[in-house]
């Protein structure tokens, strides 16, 4: 990292790809094999990072919407939240009870 000034900060060139290697992510990177005590470089792939980018332009136009408005909006992340409950009717739909199979030795 160079000298920091936050997580984000100064990744003009660290995220940079390189002269004419612009686009889909070549097969041979996720197939190579490296063997224990390999020396590897790691370099990020700066089209991982474009959700991010997106994501901020996204918010900073929802925050000036919502000033505008006068209203106060959430923009953190979510995680994915269970299923709504639902009835299920018994109807013609009778209920089975169901248990494990015993245990067999085979010997």
């Amino acid at each position: 990292m160079p000298h920091s000034f936050g997580l984000r900060a100064r990744t003009r060139h660290m995220f940079s790809r390189n002269f004419r290697e612009h686009g889909a992510i070549p097969l041979s990177t996720y197939l190579k094999t490296y063997k224990v005590g390999d020396i590897v470089d790691i370099k990020a792939n700066a089209a991982c990072r474009q959700e991010f980018l997106d994501r901020v332009k996204e918010n900073a136009q929802k925050k000036i919407d919502a000033r505008a408005a006068g209203i106060n909006v959430n923009l953190k992340r979510i995680p994915v939240q269970p299923r709504t409950a639902r009835h299920v009717s018994t109807a013609d739909n009778v209920p089975q009870t169901i248990t494990a199979i015993p245990y067999e030795t085979l010997l």
